[in-house]
């Protein structure tokens, strides 16, 4: 299982430029403040950091100052891991 996450939104160039923190969930653990494996451009925010989703739920969080914390959840839980 594999893939990029990537993430399209309407352009709001103040809440982009206040961006502070993407923090990812896997199945209710923490993994970490991932901000800077992504690259942020109008309307878009793109993961170019390395890595593979097993059967999990992800919750990806991204926290900017002065704005409401925007949460995506996915759950790939009924998906087979990759090989």
């Amino acid at each position: 299982m594999g893939g990029t996450p990537e993430f399209t939104f309407a352009d709001d160039p103040a809440w982009r430029d206040s961006l502070e923190a993407i923090l990812l969930t896997e199945d209710g653990t923490s993994v970490d403040d991932l901000f800077e494996l992504f690259t942020i451009t109008e309307g878009n925010i793109l993961y170019i950091g390395d890595g593979r989703y097993g059967p999990f739920t992800y919750n990806w969080t991204f926290v900017a100052e002065g704005y409401e914390d925007a949460v995506i959840s996915f759950d790939l839980s009924d998906s087979t891991p990759a090989e």
